[in-house]
């Protein structure tokens, strides 16, 4: 078999590991798995706004603070990401393989602010930190000259608020 088919298989069988040593860190990890791999298929999602690895920072800082949820989120995605290139090659990836990303410092870095804004609440937390990643990701667009994702702030603030802050709010009621 091959190792990449081999990967796959054993993020699957995370599944059942991570439901034994909790709720939190498998409902984390399983958000971050179907964006990364099963939204990750379908591209033009993420210009739309479409993703759920957000939410996985914010639950992550909520439940085990900001820095493990940065640590946490920037190794997710950058193993996924990876994996997902690997055994479906749909595109070729922008970066180097198993090498963390300037995207997956971005969704990295809002664990940290989703840490420090907690204070606010869960829905003010989520809508600053997509509009924070936005701004990044302007701004990197800009850098690398490359059109920025402005379809991708208005309905990824519009994901948000309708179907990320509410299963969020109910999320965080089963796993508290």
């Amino acid at each position: 078999m091959k190792p990449e088919i081999m990967l796959f298989f054993a993020s699957v069988l995370l599944f059942p590991v991570l439901f034994i040593t909790g709720l939190q860190m498998f409902f984390i990890y399983l958000l971050v798995w179907a964006d990364k791999i099963i939204l990750g298929l379908f591209r033009p999602f993420r210009y739309f706004g479409v993703e759920l690895t957000t939410l996985a920072a914010v639950l992550a800082a909520i439940f085990y603070g900001p820095f493990v949820s940065f640590v946490l989120v920037l190794f997710l995605f950058t193993f996924l990401q990876s994996l997902r290139y690997t055994v479906f090659p749909v595109s070729v990836p922008e970066y180097p393989l198993f090498v963390p990303n300037p995207d997956g410092v971005i969704y990295a870095l809002g664990g940290i602010i989703a840490g420090f804004m907690l204070p606010f609440g869960f829905g003010a937390t989520v809508i600053v930190v997509v509009i924070t990643k936005y701004i990044m990701y302007i701004v990197m667009d800009m850098f690398l000259r490359k059109p920025p994702p402005v379809m991708g702030l208005i309905g990824g603030i519009a994901f948000h608020v309708a179907i990320i802050i509410p299963s969020g709010l109910a999320l965080m009621k089963i796993l508290a």
